[in-house]
């Protein structure tokens, strides 16, 4: 669009006159009310509807290929590693991930957030992100050897220390990974993941089966941190400068520091179940409870995390106008929660099943506690983008809110169920997740004007729909006679399930698989993307 044109129509934002309706190009569509230029305003003739459709094919793309070789890797392990190891590598992943946090300190979503990053603030930035990564992981090889003593494991400290150069590595390319994604870039975002992942894996691979055992695991997340950084480096051509970031260093912390509390309460809430099981059980017990943990966390990253990825910046560029963000909101939850649904409702009937194809017999266990935890989709697909949106619009204070009380209830319950093993641990966790969504429906409607009902009306065709396809599958796994090849049995009920779940939603709501038929045939100009 030329210059004149934007700023013509961002003038009539400004006098209270309608925009043209029509399609809404992203250019005007991140500063029409203040008629400014967007970032991303190179970018002719790409509706939001084509620019969201593109950048969740590159998202879903790299975290497909990320996911899914890291799940392959984790397979050979599991095979390859005894309980114990396992347990252990689990066990320091756990720790490493609720630390994470700290190394970035919540400078990624600060970058998203903030309007406009000139050097100055991205070098402010850099230099407070590599700090604080530095920070972590000596922090952490100094605390290896009592961490490991609490978890009555003389193996872990090693292992600690090994992996302990991760922050580092990853705080470096901080910045340009959140400036990449601030202007859309995903496919070089995609690019950077999946070339980390292949040759981290390979290398992992190649030492696992040289008898590396648990440490092939930490040469992988080394390799791949590295790797990730330099390909970010390569793909956002921005050397870190110095004039002026002193006096923007106190302004980025604080505003890092609000993020990174928020986050670290999240992390807390991801691990807590499995450190409470390694701590008050044993980290054997830990790796069985992980291996299911991870089945969810896959899931997660090829059905939610691409939606919330795109979403963020999408949601901040709206954040102005209450209602257009509203209406995103439900687009992206409604169609997010056609894909989740589905995938979680068969991974919940169908979990023992996969557990024992996945892991093996010897950790079947892991299939039962995956049927458990994969019920929390429901609460989580819409909270896991309220927390999105709260972030993108500038309010990780209602964030660490909500952070808080979930991370509170997730000790109390991991802390009670634990008595029950691994089981109580799924059910609580599941329990915690529905408990605490009301609040997250409260601060949506304080940034946003989307109200409960309004989530209950757009995905209650889904819910039905799920509810519907795994009484059925429940229904035949009963009486239907077994196949003796457990993957057949995978294979027919994944069939089953996509048409059962496929009819009953084009029954209940029509245009919605329309719509989503419209975006992936690339007709994006009729898709209901918020105008």
């Amino acid at each position: 669009m030329p210059d004149g044109l934007a700023d013509r129509r961002g003038a009539r934002a400004q006098a209270g006159r309608p925009v043209e309706p029509g399609r809404v190009r992203f250019e005007h569509a991140e500063h029409a009310h203040r008629g400014r230029r967007s970032p991303i305003a190179g970018r002719r003739g790409m509706t939001i509807g084509r620019v969201f459709f593109s950048s969740i094919v590159w998202s879903s793309a790299a975290d497909i290929g990320q996911r899914a070789f890291s799940f392959l890797i984790l397979l050979i392990l599991v095979r390859l590693l005894t309980p114990q190891e396992f347990g252990t590598a689990a066990t320091a992943l756990m720790i490493i991930q609720l630390l994470q946090p700290v190394s970035r300190f919540g400078l990624y979503d600060y970058l998203i957030f903030r309007e406009e990053a000139d050097e100055a603030v991205k070098g402010a930035a850099w230099l407070t992100s590599v700090v604080f990564g530095l920070s972590a992981s000596v922090l952490l090889f100094a605390l290896a050897g009592p961490i490991a003593q609490a978890f009555s494991d003389a193996q872990l400290a090693p292992v600690l220390r090994a992996l302990s150069p991760v922050f580092l590595l990853r705080s470096v390319s901080c910045v340009h990974e959140a400036m990449l994604a601030k202007q859309f870039g995903f496919k070089s975002l995609a690019v950077r993941t999946v070339s980390a992942v292949f040759v981290a894996g390979v290398i992992a691979i190649g030492l696992a089966y040289s008898g590396w055992g648990v440490y092939s695991l930490v040469i992988q997340q080394l390799v791949s941190a590295s790797v990730s950084s330099v390909v970010l480096w390569l793909s956002y051509r921005w050397w870190p400068r110095f004039a002026g970031a002193r006096a923007n260093l106190r302004t980025v912390v604080a505003g890092g520091c609000k993020y990174t509390i928020a986050q670290l309460f999240s992390s807390l809430n991801n691990t807590v179940y499995g450190l409470a099981i390694g701590f008050f059980v044993s980290t054997e017990a830990a790796g069985v409870f992980r291996l299911a943990w991870t089945g969810l966390d896959l899931c997660i990253q090829l059905t939610i995390r691409p939606f919330a990825q795109v979403a963020q910046p999408l949601f901040a560029q709206m954040q102005a106008d209450r209602k257009r963000l509203g209406e995103a909101f439900i687009k992206v939850c409604q169609h997010c929660a056609v894909v989740t649904f589905l995938v979680f409702g068969w991974m919940a009937v169908m979990g023992p099943e996969v557990g024992t194809f996945a892991y093996g017999a010897r950790w079947a266990g892991a299939g039962e506690v995956l049927s458990i935890i994969c019920f929390v989709v429901f609460p989580a697909t819409p909270n896991y983008l309220i927390a999105v949106l709260l972030n993108a619009v500038g309010r990780p204070d209602r964030v660490l809110t909500l952070s808080a009380v979930q991370s509170a209830l997730s000790v109390l319950f991991a802390i009670v169920a634990v008595h029950w093993g691994m089981t109580g641990i799924a059910v609580a966790f599941v329990l915690r997740a529905l408990i605490t969504t009301p609040l997250g429906f409260v601060f949506l409607k304080h940034s946003a004007d989307v109200g409960v009902l309004d989530i209950g009306r757009a995905l209650a065709a889904p819910v039905i729909a799920a509810t519907l396809t795994m009484l059925a599958i429940v229904a035949a796994k009963h009486f239907a006679p077994p196949f003796h090849a457990v993957l057949l049995t995978l294979i027919v009920s994944g069939i089953a399930a996509v048409a059962i779940y496929g009819t009953t939603l084009f029954q209940l709501q029509r245009e919605l698989l329309m719509n989503l038929w419209s975006l992936f045939s690339h007709k994006l100009g009729q898709a209901s993307v918020p105008k």
